[in-house]
């Protein structure tokens, strides 16, 4: 019953908010999106440190929305009206700023929440395979998904699952070899959108946050047509070092994933 007057009332305040929309010039949200493990708690930090911007949660990750968005997307489900009202009472209430969402799965549904919300602004976050998949091995909850790869349907473009290179996902690779899979077909996807979208989505590289941050947070302003921030989050460049504690056998495996997923055509 607490869930069903969740649902309902995410739904209404979107209906709400179209008045609330017309009379406040609200503006629509942001949303950081990418392959889990790939900076995404940083970037939203570091939006959070603009004037104008507020994800709601202090940098963390929703706890009304994420693991079910996560759940739809993965089991390649449309966004259900409770999300839309609920992205929409977020936006209401961290007005006068704009909203941003760090629910990094949402990139499997930016058109969904282009229909929407049509001047959503998407910042995907990219970062060397490696390092992401040092960071899988050690965050068991976010591997889960390939571990429990049984459960959900194939083929699976979260997952990386194609129907050309089913069989290899589900009967050759290593654990680790499935999460290098999930990282090719987001960064796919990532350079889809930009070049579908180049209006509306704008690709940043974790690398690069460490290189220059001026400079990056600088393109997100200009992207956002908003005031660069006053103060710029540290960056722990030791971030960059971790993957040098994968095995030799690790990196094998992950650079034999990056050829079957290649020679299997993605």
């Amino acid at each position: 019953m607490r869930y069903k007057s969740l649902v309902q009332l995410f739904y209404n305040s979107y209906f709400k908010l179209q008045d609330f929309n017309s009379r406040k010039g609200l503006r629509s949200p942001v949303f950081i999106v990418g392959t889990g493990r790939s900076g995404t708690h940083f970037l939203c930090s570091c939006l959070n440190s603009f004037s104008e911007l507020d994800d709601g949660f202090s940098g963390k990750e929703s706890r009304y929305m994420f693991d079910r968005i996560s759940e739809l997307t993965v089991r390649q489900n449309p966004l259900s009206s409770s999300v839309r009202g609920y992205y929409s009472s977020m936006m209401r209430s961290v007005y006068p700023k704009t909203l941003v969402d760090q629910t990094h799965p949402n990139i499997w549904n930016v058109e969904q929440l282009k229909n929407w919300f049509p001047n959503a602004r998407f910042l995907t976050l990219n970062r060397d395979v490696y390092s992401v998949v040092f960071s899988m091995i050690n965050h068991p909850g976010v591997a889960a998904w390939e571990i429990n790869h049984f459960k959900y349907p194939k083929p699976n473009r979260f997952l990386g699952i194609t129907e050309k290179n089913r069989n290899i996902y589900c009967n050759r690779l290593s654990d680790i070899q499935r999460f290098v899979f999930r990282w090719c077909a987001h960064t796919e996807r990532s350079m889809e959108l930009i070049e579908t979208y180049p209006d509306s989505v704008m690709g940043i590289r974790y690398e690069d946050l460490a290189a220059d941050m001026v400079r990056e947070m600088g393109k997100v302003a200009d992207f956002l047509e908003i005031d660069p921030p006053n103060e710029l989050q540290y960056f722990n460049e030791k971030s960059l070092l971790k993957k040098n504690s994968l095995s030799r056998e690790q990196v094998r495996e992950i650079d034999e994933a990056l050829m079957l997923y290649k020679e299997s055509g993605g």
